[in-house]
């Protein structure tokens, strides 16, 4: 949700705020979009993803489906126009009206539509220069919609904790033996061996994580989703204080729940007692779901 999560190219720009909301962090909750039919789920979820992931920064904590009078509210609709999308975006900050949002797209310029929204958005929201940093929020390795698909649902499963990649883990294979590798294949690919160590004990998933996970952090050192797998990977190699200025550097970039919880994990096993009661909080602020319902989260003793 990464971050380095604006794709094929696509930059954030700042914008100037109001003085009431400077400095301050916003809550934004994506709600499900509605849909026409049934058959665009999978499109409207890689949106989700892109706009989660887009946004989701210092300033700005997106969370997906969740309730929080507190926040602003983003819902929208996905319509078919022929062979192209509308695409509906209604931002309610609680002021008693909504902004608008409208593009019109196709699969062929899906990641510049799509990132124009999100730029709208970013300006909607209005949050100063020093708290978003568009050079973290920048994927450039991406450009096929299918690849995308995958990756989505990979960065997804990642940041929910989830031990759900079987059914991609394949594709993700296949795009790394096709040429068409990136930092975020990697990192996925890291995640998916640290998930299969972590249920099977084996030592050579557990080689392959952290072999994964330093070439997507060689590729893009800025990418919180790059910091988050070498974390992972090195926790599980039980190279905790390795794994904390990468991780640290994670949820400084782009907030996450996974990410507060590993460095809960590294503080508890290098005995920082205060350390691990401080991001156990900040990680029960933003969990989505209880504890017991994330694998990786249950799974790391």
């Amino acid at each position: 949700m990464i971050g380095c999560a604006t794709l094929s190219g696509i930059h954030f720009f700042s914008h100037s705020a109001p003085s009431q909301r400077i400095n301050e962090v916003t809550k934004l909750v994506i709600h499900p979009f509605t849909l026409e039919s049934e058959q665009d789920s999978d499109l409207s979820d890689s949106i989700e993803n892109y706009l989660f992931y887009g946004l989701n920064s210092k300033g700005i904590d997106v969370y997906r489906h969740r309730l929080n009078s507190d926040a602003d509210q983003l819902r929208g609709s996905l319509t078919e126009q022929g062979n192209s999308y509308k695409l509906t975006l209604f931002l309610d900050e609680g002021e008693g009206q909504a902004v608008k949002l409208e593009k019109t797209f196709t699969l062929d310029d899906y990641f510049t539509a799509i990132g124009d929204l999100a730029t709208e958005l970013k300006t909607e929201i209005n949050h100063d220069d020093w708290q978003y940093q568009p050079s973290n929020h920048q994927v450039t390795s991406v450009n096929n919609f299918d690849d995308w698909q995958v990756i989505s649902e990979g960065i997804e499963s990642l940041y929910s904790g989830s031990d759900k990649l079987d059914s991609i883990e394949t594709e993700l294979d296949e795009i790394h033996q096709q040429g068409r590798d990136n930092y975020l294949v990697d990192a996925l690919l890291s995640y998916s061996s640290s998930v299969e160590y972590l249920k099977h004990q084996d030592e050579g998933t557990k080689a392959k994580a952290l072999m994964f996970a330093k070439e997507a952090f060689e590729q893009d050192p800025r990418c919180d989703i790059s910091n988050l797998s070498l974390g992972l990977a090195l926790i599980i190699n039980q190279q905790y204080d390795q794994a904390y200025p990468y991780l640290s550097y994670a949820v400084e970039t782009a907030p996450s729940a996974l990410g507060y919880y590993l460095l809960y994990k590294v503080d508890q096993k290098t005995k920082n007692n205060k350390g691990a009661e401080y991001y156990h909080k900040r990680f029960q602020a933003m969990a989505n779901k209880p504890l017991d319902g994330l694998f990786v989260l249950s799974a790391l003793k």
